[in-house]
């Protein structure tokens, strides 16, 4: 199969998986047995895309992107994050905050507490940090959790939006 005609199949699986689905609208069972159909097909799919990325991983060797047409493919690597010391790391991102926010000729408090706490929520979210932001002001997220092992995914660019197979952690 030559590369146009396998993703034209495709396409025409999704087409009829959407007339499937308005065909039975309001058939429960119906709905819920195309669900669980779809649904096997897309774990499927993920199990390709991951023995595919794993190839083009290791053939890509140092390279950190490759171009395909109109599309860039990055390297991405990243470790999982775990078992956060949120309270440590909160007192430390405030005490950065509230340093940064002082005149230091004047030692005039330059922000209100609620400003302060609102540039808080920059660097950390309601279940994970942001850790970009907390490089900014000096902080390694790594000495404030457990760090897995890393992982390496591809990142598919077209016309500067990013699309992935998993959803791109925050704290990346």
């Amino acid at each position: 199969m030559n590369d146009e005609s396998w993703r034209s199949s495709i396409e025409v699986l999704i087409e009829q998986a959407h007339e499937k689905a308005e065909q039975y609208a309001g058939d429960q069972e119906s709905l819920a047995s195309l669900i669980a159909d779809i649904h096997d097909i897309k774990v499927r799919l993920a199990d390709a895309w991951e023995y595919a990325s794993s190839l083009l991983i290791e053939v890509m060797g140092e390279n950190p992107e490759v171009v395909s047409g109109n599309k860039m493919i990055e390297k991405k690597v990243g470790a999982p994050r775990k078992s956060w010391r949120h309270n440590e790391l909160a007192d430390e991102v405030a005490k950065r905050i509230m340093a940064s926010s002082i005149d230091m000729d004047t030692g005039e408090v330059m922000k209100s507490t609620e400003q302060m706490m609102l540039e808080m929520l920059s660097y950390g979210a309601v279940s994970y940090w942001r850790v970009k932001n907390l490089s900014k002001i000096g902080l390694v997220a790594d000495e404030y959790c457990d760090v897995g092992e890393p992982k390496t995914s591809l990142v598919v660019r077209n016309m500067g939006v990013a699309f992935s197979q998993e959803e791109q952690s925050p704290e990346e």
